[in-house]
């Protein structure tokens, strides 16, 4: 029986940018990655070329995508995520947010104020001195007045 292994779900966190390979185009880029879909760039004519949640490019065939030419061991693939800044934040990014004495809650990210007050984050909905990204690693916080994961705590406390 064929053991499949959900590359989306690996690549979710990944830059985009970063480098892989596969058996349909050689050398690649990830350059956006959904639950079911994985969009990569060939190296060599720049063409975006989609595979599945499992690296294949047509439904019954094998995985055609792989973490290098001569690593094809999803298990092994291993990508040091950078410390969270919460300048790499973009306008209409999904966010959680909350202050002090809040519950977090969702939002959407218009821009960092900066100017020295507790209150840098401006959202759709207010300004807010915690702001993270809404993704899988965060989502449990939603409601709760929980301590974020310290990979996304940018903040003193």
């Amino acid at each position: 029986m064929e053991n499949k292994i959900n590359i989306s779900e690996i690549l979710k966190d990944c830059e985009i940018g970063t480098e892989l390979y596969s058996t349909l185009c050689g050398k690649c880029t990830l350059h956006d990655v959904s639950e079911d879909i994985i969009f990569i760039r060939s190296s060599s004519n720049k063409r975006i070329i989609t595979f599945d949640e499992y690296g294949r490019y047509f439904n019954d065939s094998e995985c055609l995508l792989f973490p290098s030419k001569d690593n094809r061991d999803w298990n092994t693939f291993k990508t040091e995520k950078p410390k969270f800044d919460p300048t790499t934040l973009k306008p209409f990014d999904k966010v959680i947010v909350s202050d002090r004495f809040t519950n977090w809650k969702c939002d959407f990210f218009s821009h960092f104020d900066g100017n020295e007050s507790d209150f840098n984050f401006i959202c759709v909905g207010s300004q807010y001195e915690y702001c993270i990204p809404y993704n899988n690693e965060t989502k449990h916080l939603l409601g709760t007045r929980n301590e974020a994961l310290e990979f996304y705590r940018y903040w003193e406390d």
